[in-house]
């Protein structure tokens, strides 16, 4: 999962604590609060990231709505997509397959922008963005 600021990261866990949509993976048991973190303000804005390994797909959720407002088809096959990165600067987003990583247009139409090899047996990627190192 990636959110473009940290503090959204908490906006999506606090969604637990709302009624309304939530986000559930597999044959996982619901989602359990177990604390929970008062803050100041509203919820920020902005969007998030994350992946559906079993299909295979990368979707893009407004945190604001918490709706799902694209699905990528990142082409990982039958392992399907593993980790991912972002570049905020650029708005791409590196989808890490278990023997390539894909580079999407995250900003725009989700297009493929690049493929880079690196082997089998990926399970993760990290992104330094003021060095742009994968």
């Amino acid at each position: 999962m990636i959110v473009r600021k940290a503090v959204l990261l908490l906006a999506i866990l606090a969604t637990g604590c709302h009624a309304g949509p939530t986000l559930t993976s597999g044959t996982a048991p619901p989602v359990r609060t177990v604390l929970s973190i008062a803050l100041p303000g509203a919820p920020a804005g902005g969007v998030f990231f994350t992946n559906l390994e079993d299909k295979d797909r990368t979707l893009r959720i407004d945190v604001r709505s918490r709706r799902v407002t694209t699905t990528w088809l990142p082409g990982c096959g039958d392992d399907g997509p593993k980790g991912l990165a972002l570049d905020q600067a650029l708005d791409f987003l590196f989808v890490a397959c278990r023997d390539r990583v894909m580079v999407l247009d995250a900003g725009r139409d989700g297009r493929r922008l690049s493929t880079i090899d690196v082997g089998d047996g990926i399970d993760n990627i990290d992104y330094v963005e003021r060095r742009h190192e994968l």
